[in-house]
């Protein structure tokens, strides 16, 4: 009965179609052979401390991530102990693996004897097990025979056990979750703009540059007395009768007031909107060759002055046509249409010397995306292209931070996924054998998954501030009228 009770109160719990989340994890996590393998960790955030207190919305967005940490795992069972709050966290991943919730016994004299047997019965398999404060740390020694730190303030901590021909392990790891702010961020953005695909930050955050990527002009706001900020009049780029630029990333280059503003460079296949039209004919319009618009490979440096928000001056510089038809892989995407894995630039970032060129367009293989590399102030040097391990997605926006950079990433196409936050520490991620004198294999760590509200996509960031544990940081949207500017508090890896 008290189950049965549980399970209908869960049935009403309304998960938000927003919800974020999480850190890498390393390590194996498709089991084979004869390794078990039990993942235990704390239910995540409680309403207060009633004896059955629900999750908070920040908890519900936890459970969330522990779905997608552990959705490439083969579960046999998911165990809880006769609580709401382990029901709630444990729910998201049954649901995944297609399993029953089943429950345990958290108290210590049971405990021991309730260990042994999950050991014989889920021999060779893999198994989720959801405590709490009091018990996530006895089940892991009972499971692994390991001491685990206290965890009375965590709620991050996954404990992963691993046992292999008689000999245990335990790994410990951490999932993050984003902290999105209650409400947008009041920008001052014309409600008219639904396509913001890039911002940045000047300095000290007085001045923000926005773009749309269906206009040709970057909308430019100043930070008042009152502390909102205000829409200033928008430059205009190019002339207003030009075609579209396709804006799709800004940049501020080093601690000046400095910025680069890039196009997509991309091609574009005909895009059928009325699917009512004979087949022959929506084959015929859908088979045209895509189209490459030179308008859109451009890149350009400003320099805006931060009090008024006016333009200073400009420099065109020259687009990177010749740097993708000169590289071996980048070359042979030239031409092909952006959503259907083509060229399309999405980022842009700068260490103050080097402009880092992200690509939404193409995910290589083993899940590669493609950065451009080149010096700023002498883009006719070679540049080099860096590999990014962003489990198979690309980039939509990147922006640097100390030891590397934060990057949005989302599907290469128009495919359903998550929008995630990574932190990139810049280095190339292909494998292989490296010398004393080469970088180290490039390091990337998933931050948490960006909520999206319906038709809408995260396409800029700017970093407002940064703590000793965490990012401050503003993400706009393609969508949704003003970009629906939204500020986020994600971890340091």
């Amino acid at each position: 009965m008290r189950e049965n009770a549980i399970s209908m109160r869960i049935g009403r719990v309304i998960v938000c179609g927003c919800l974020l989340t999480m850190s890498v994890l390393s390590g194996r996590t498709a089991l084979g052979g004869s390794d078990t393998t039990f993942y235990v960790v704390r239910h995540a955030e409680q309403a207060g401390t009633p004896t059955d207190a629900p999750l908070t919305e920040q908890g519900m967005r936890r459970a969330e991530e522990l779905r997608e940490v552990l959705k490439d795992v083969s579960l046999s069972a998911v165990y809880a102990t006769q609580t709401l709050r382990t029901f709630q966290t444990a729910t998201p991943v049954a649901a995944e693996a297609g399993l029953d919730i089943s429950t345990y016994d958290g108290s210590a004299d049971q405990t021991a004897f309730w260990a042994k047997l999950l050991k014989h019965k889920h021999a060779g398999k893999s198994v989720l097990i959801v405590g709490h404060s009091t018990t996530v740390g006895n089940i892991v020694q009972l499971l692994g025979g390991t001491t685990v730190p206290p965890i009375d303030n965590a709620y991050d901590r996954l404990f992963v056990v691993t046992l292999r021909d008689g000999v245990a392990t335990t790994e410990q790891r951490r999932y993050h979750v984003l902290e999105v702010g209650k409400a947008a961020f009041d920008l001052g953005l014309p409600s008219e703009l639904k396509n913001i695909s890039a911002i940045a930050a000047g300095p000290g955050n007085h001045v923000l540059v926005a773009g749309d990527d269906e206009t040709n002009s970057l909308q430019v706001l100043v930070l008042q007395k009152n502390g909102r900020y205000q829409a200033q009049k928008p430059i205009a780029l190019v002339s207003p009768e030009s075609k579209e630029i396709d804006i799709e990333g800004i940049t501020r280059h080093g601690t000046d007031s400095v910025f680069y503003v890039i196009g997509s460079h991309d091609a574009r296949r005909h895009r059928i909107k009325d699917q009512s039209n004979p087949v022959q004919e929506v084959r015929e319009r859908f088979e045209k060759k895509p189209k490459q618009e030179t308008a859109r490979e451009f890149l350009m440096r400003l320099e805006i002055n931060p009090e008024t928000g006016r333009l200073v001056q400009s420099w065109p510089q020259p687009s990177l046509h010749d740097d993708i038809m000169s590289h071996p892989v980048l070359s042979g995407f030239y031409g092909v249409a952006s959503k259907e894995n083509g060229i399309d630039i999405e980022g842009i970032a700068s260490d103050g010397q080097r402009l880092y060129i992200g690509f939404r367009g193409p995910v290589l293989r083993y899940g590669m995306t493609p950065v451009l590399v080149f010096d700023a102030d002498d883009h006719r040097q070679a540049g080099q292209v860096r590999y990014v391990a962003l489990q198979g997605l690309g980039i939509r926006d990147m922006a640097r931070v100390d030891g590397g950079f934060l990057i949005i990433a989302g599907p290469a196409g128009d495919l359903p996924r998550n929008f995630r936050l990574f932190h990139w520490d810049g280095n190339d991620c292909l494998p292989g054998q490296r010398s004393a004198g080469d970088a180290p294999q490039g390091r990337v760590t998933l931050l948490g998954t960006i909520p999206a509200p319906p038709g809408a996509a995260p396409e800029g960031l700017a970093v407002l501030g940064a703590s000793t544990d965490s990012y401050d940081l503003l993400i706009v949207y393609d969508g949704p009228p003003g970009g629906q500017p939204t500020r986020v508090r994600a971890a340091r890896p």
